[in-house]
């Protein structure tokens, strides 16, 4: 099989460090944890069936912040203010990890093309757009701007647009089964990738198997 023509990155949990749970959220802004925030659950602690559909309404662009601020407020549960989770939300974006600009810089230097496609909402791809990766990659895709989010089959599209490439030509990497799952069933190339691993290593890893990149 050929090198993919595209690689196409996950921002959270792939190039960039997150916080997995609003418990982790309101430590990372220095604030008290109210005993309704469970370290163990990932964005939600209600378990309301509701709060699936308020991201992905906020991810796509569908809900504006401030909605989202009051709702969440309010599923998040008895003491959590708006002016907390709106500290939480900013703290959320945690920083690269280590070596993964330097990933995609490689595959630049090969002609390899690069991309990001990442549900995230406006006010996050503010400080993701400030980050080292950007300088490498050729296509930066936002499900906000897309107005669709992984795994929907319109982010997909969205990407195949923007690069000309499509199928078995592209190579995703991303840290959610559901995304990995929606990806080859496009035809893509996929690849899971631990967040509480090494990230960058597990890229390079998989891009020498497929021969994108040479091994060192």
């Amino acid at each position: 099989m050929q090198p993919p023509r595209l690689v196409c990155f996950d921002l959270g949990g792939v190039l960039v460090r997150i916080c997995r749970s609003w418990a982790e959220g309101f430590r990372a802004a220095g604030l008290h944890v109210p005993p309704t925030l469970r370290p163990s659950d990932p964005l939600s602690t209600s378990g309301t069936a509701e709060w699936p559909s308020l991201v992905r309404g906020y991810q796509s662009g569908a809900i504006d912040f401030g909605a989202f601020v009051r709702r969440a407020a309010t599923l998040l549960g008895e003491g959590v203010r708006a002016e907390d989770v709106i500290r939480a939300h900013r703290a959320w974006i945690r920083g690269p990890f280590p070596g993964t600009a330097e990933v995609l810089a490689a595959l630049r230097e090969r002609d390899i093309g690069t991309a990001v496609l990442s549900n995230t909402c406006a006010e996050h791809w503010v400080q993701l757009e400030r980050l080292p990766f950007r300088a490498h990659v050729q296509y930066a895709l936002a499900s906000f701007r897309v107005g669709a989010c992984k795994p929907d089959p319109e982010a997909f599209d969205a990407v195949e647009r923007a690069c000309g490439f499509a199928g078995d030509a592209i190579l995703l990497f991303d840290d959610l089964a559901v995304n990995i799952d929606g990806a080859r069933a496009r035809g893509w190339r996929a690849c899971a990738i631990d967040p509480s691993g090494d990230p960058a290593a597990q890229m390079q890893r998989a891009l020498v198997a497929c021969g994108a990149l040479a091994s060192t």
